[in-house]
């Protein structure tokens, strides 16, 4: 076996031989990889998932553009101007067009960045496990609070690839055999995980078999 893939014995419950590869574990996630394991099964990393922060999109910055014209728009012309203290119904209804345009923008614009943060703390509770027997991937389901657990035993693994940043991070994308991992967004394996490369050879030297050539 590896050494960076050396075994950690669940009977002793300090993590830090999973730490040096993946972050630091909260005690709740200590009990959820602990309960998780069968008789005798070891733990060789674990780790949450860390997705970067992406840039907002363009349509973003014009979302914003628009809801600061119209609402610019609507109160100008519904301010009063030198002597004049009142403005006809037209003008009104015009002025308060231009604002409830910019207020439905505005109103769009939270929801949009509410969703955004919601997802990416519902991602960053995505948590990986790698045993001498499988691969674990604990997966908070989009609405409520249920966990949704996925497997890949040990020989069933393929098609893994390394999806690798420049500061060594980045994701392992792999199908299990037989095609039965259930998959919600692809796609699948441990995404934004740090160190990849080096988990990708825990996973390599512990859940995928050699292929065996048949002598002709």
């Amino acid at each position: 076996m590896h050494e960076d893939s050396a075994p950690l014995d669940t009977d002793d419950v300090s993590f830090a031989a999973a730490s040096d590869v993946g972050d630091s574990l909260t005690d709740d996630l200590r009990a959820r990889f602990k309960g998780e394991l069968e008789p005798g099964e070891r733990l060789l990393w674990a780790a949450r998932s860390d997705p970067p922060v992406t840039p907002l999109a363009a349509g973003y910055y014009v979302s914003i553009a628009i809801a600061l014209v119209c609402l610019g728009v609507g109160i100008a012309i519904l301010a009063p101007r030198g002597n004049r203290h009142s403005v006809d119904d037209s003008t009104m209804t015009a002025g308060l067009v231009f604002i409830g345009i910019g207020c439905l923008f505005v109103i769009g614009l939270i929801a949009a960045w509410n969703n955004r943060w919601s997802e990416r703390r519902r991602l960053s509770n995505v948590c990986y496990a790698i045993t001498d027997r499988r691969a674990i991937v604990w997966a908070p389901e989009p609405k409520g609070d249920a966990i949704r657990v996925q497997v890949v035993a040990r020989g069933q693994l393929r098609n893994l690839v390394r999806v690798e940043r420049p500061d060594g991070s980045g994701s392992l994308e792999f199908s299990g055999e037989g095609d039965y991992v259930a998959v919600h967004w692809p796609p699948f394996g441990f995404m934004h995980i740090p160190e990849v490369r080096r988990v990708e050879q825990i996973i390599r030297n512990n859940l995928i078999m050699s292929e065996q050539v048949p002598l002709s």
